[in-house]
Order: structure tokens, then sequence, then C-alpha cells
């Protein structure tokens, strides 16, 4: 049973009233987006809220699976229902880096050079078989993944805002992009506890080989772990999730449950413990199980 507390903190670390009242009515819009794109996508409800997490929380997404498991439709989907554009690409080793941002035409009569933008100027983007693209092609993605920008010559492009990496699909628009940037800044003022912010650092820390005592039989199996980026993307993830339940403020559950999603895909396993079966899954249960949501005091009532 989850308590919902009212956060009794100083003004500048409390959550704005924006985010309150927002969070009070957000069932509403996010209810009517998950129905909209359950009309066309079965089965697939864990998916869809990552996903929509992801776009809250003005992040990515890595979806990896057989084809025809409705990855293209899921994203067509997502964009119809926002009101925004969508746009896909398959990426191949001979692609080149301006066959997804664009390049700069010379026009002989005029003597100068105009920039045709490149398709990933759009609000979803898939880029199928990412894996299969050269690295120059994937540096080109991650700048407009990361700074939201693409560099073409000495010129810098916005992309359009919102922006996430994913036969004709006739749903509904449900709300606007006006409301999902609303949506977008309310998440960002979604209240992170200390306390909270520290859990999301530990988990991120105990996926790193031999750092903590209870998990030294996994030192041999891991390469790399969690970056300091885990955690904050961690949070960013958790204060979405939070503000889809209703609240304006983040628990540790919250990070335990996307811990999966946020971590697993960050993991870089050594031979010899793919050889013994460990995958990035095993490694991040054992984490959770070694750390469990702490119970934290929010004001003068406790959540767990």
């Amino acid at each position: 049973m989850i308590n919902r507390p009212q956060l009794a903190q100083p003004e500048s670390a409390s959550p704005t009233e924006t985010a309150r009242e927002l969070a009070a009515r957000v069932p509403a819009p996010i209810e009517q987006i998950l129905f909209e794109v359950k009309r066309l996508i079965v089965g697939q409800d864990r998916l869809l809220e990552r996903l929509l997490i992801a776009l809250l929380a003005e992040g990515h997404v890595l979806l990896e699976g057989v084809p025809g498991l409705a990855k293209t439709v899921t994203v067509k989907a997502f964009a119809q229902v926002i009101g925004g554009a969508a746009g896909r690409i398959q990426f191949t080793p001979d692609l080149v880096p301006a066959d997804l941002i664009g390049t700069r035409i010379y026009n002989p009569g005029r003597g100068d050079f105009t920039t045709e933008l490149g398709p990933v100027f759009c609000n979803l983007l898939l880029a199928d078989e990412i894996n299969r693209a050269p690295a120059k092609v994937q540096s080109a993605l991650l700048e407009a993944m990361q700074e939201r920008q693409v560099t073409i010559g000495k010129e810098s492009h916005r992309v359009p805002d919102p922006f996430i990496t994913g036969p004709e699909i006739e749903l509904r628009q449900v709300v606007s992009l006006d409301q999902l940037k609303e949506m977008q800044k309310a998440v960002r003022e979604v209240y992170v506890d200390p306390a909270v912010r520290t859990y999301a650092a530990t988990l991120a820390y105990a996926s790193r080989p031999g750092k903590v005592k209870g998990l030294e039989d996994l030192a041999p199996a891991i390469a790399y772990g969690a970056s300091p980026r885990a955690s904050i993307n961690l949070v960013a993830a958790g204060r979405a999730l939070a503000f889809m339940r209703g609240r304006s403020y983040v628990l540790p559950h919250d990070l335990s449950e996307v811990a999966p999603e946020v971590i697993r895909h960050r993991l870089v396993l050594t031979y010899e413990g793919i050889a013994a079966g460990v995958s990035a899954e095993t490694v991040v249960r054992r984490v959770l199980e070694r750390f469990p949501p702490p119970r934290i005091d929010l004001g003068d009532r406790v959540a767990s």
C-alpha cells in the first residue's frame, strides 16, 4: 500500500504547483493515449508504458525483437495520437551521415549552398537495425539524440520538439504536441528526494564489477557496469513513471521498476560471463535483490 503524503519540504525543493496540478489530472490524457494506441497494439502493455515513459522523460528507447512484433507500427501509432511526425530509416552498412541528417547542395546559378534536411527531422524516428550502421552514422544520430540538434557544414539545426528515436494507421489524435510538452515540463518538476537520488546512484554503482559486497561472484562476468548517466536517466524515468501514476514526487519503487530498462543495455559482459550463462537481466536482478527499494520519510508520513 502506497501512502501519498503531502511533502513538507523547503520551497526550493518541493514540487511546483504546476507539477501537482497536472499530476492530479494526468490519468485522463495518459489513459487516452494508451487506450487509443491499444486499439491497434494488443498484448504489449509493458512496452507501451515504457515508450510513454521515454516520451515524457524526453529520452530514447532501444527496442530489440524479431521481425513482425509491430515495432514500426507502434512508433507510428504514438506519432498519430500525439499529432506528431514519424520517420523511419533502414540502416545498412553503406549508409552515410548525409542520408540521416541531410547535406549541403551547391547551386551553380546562384553560386551558393542550400541545406537539404534529412529524415531525422521528425518527432518520432524509428532507426531500424541500427546495429548495422557504420560508426560515423551512429555518431551523427547520437548528436541528434543527446544534443537535440545536427550539424551540417558549419551550421547547427535543431530537430523538432519533442523528438524520440521510433500499412497506414488511422488513429485518433488525443493530445497535441503543446500538451505533450506541457506534460514533459511537469515531469521535470516532479520532486525527487535526496534519498531517492542516492538510491539511483547506488543501483548504478552496484552494477560495476567488484564494487559491492555480496555481488563479488558477478565481478568476472561484468566488463563494464552502468555509468553515471544511468543514474541520471533512472531519476528521469522514475519522474515520468511517478507522473503517470498521478504523483508529484518519486518513490524508490519507481526507480526499481524501471531499473531493468534503464540499466541492462548499458552493461557490457565479459566472454567468461556470457559463456557461464550470465545475462544483463541476471545482473540487474541481483543488484535489485541486494539493494531493494528503501523506506524513506517524506515529510511527516512514511511512504514505502
